[in-house]
């Protein structure tokens, strides 16, 4: 008999990953929802995640929206104790959130059973460039989706 695998919600499991991070701990986790394609990919990849002790411009958080819903998205600006974040798959940027609300920070991620950190160059220079477009991802969005349907349309030609 296969066992069934239990995906548990973050919410559901926030409060574990708190008290491992506040113990030392670095903590483990499988994405889910595409809020960070193509960096992480659902079901797919693994986050390494350690305590946040300062949050910085291109780190990726996992933080605790106002609603009480944890989310995992990077950092896009800070003024002072409060941040502006957005998913690397979203266009709308998220505005006042508090650097208490940061849980940990992304230090790694695993696809394919290689270990990617954050510090390596191509790692760095694609959070940049990624935080840098931010104001073309929509227009992109657009154009990319105009192509689709022109290419839909012509195929059934």
């Amino acid at each position: 008999m296969l066992a069934n695998k239990i995906r548990p919600s973050i919410n559901e499991i926030a409060p574990f990953i708190k008290d491992s991070l506040d113990d030392g701990k670095k903590v483990k986790l499988t994405v889910t929802g595409m809020s960070m394609y193509p960096l992480l990919r659902d079901c797919t990849d693994n986050v390494i995640i350690d305590k946040c002790e300062l949050c910085k411009k291109y780190d990726v958080v996992l933080y605790r929206r106002p609603n009480g819903r944890y989310v995992f998205h990077r950092i896009l600006k800070v003024k002072g104790d409060s941040l502006v974040i957005a998913g690397d798959n979203e266009t709308v940027k998220e505005c006042g959130i508090s650097t208490d609300c940061c849980i940990g920070k992304m230090v790694a991620f695993e696809r394919f059973d290689k270990m990617n950190s954050t510090r390596t160059w191509w790692y760095v220079v694609y959070s940049r460039l990624w935080v840098w477009f931010f104001p073309l991802r929509r227009p992109m969005g657009k154009v990319l989706g105009a192509l689709a349907k022109l290419r839909a349309y012509l195929l059934k030609k």
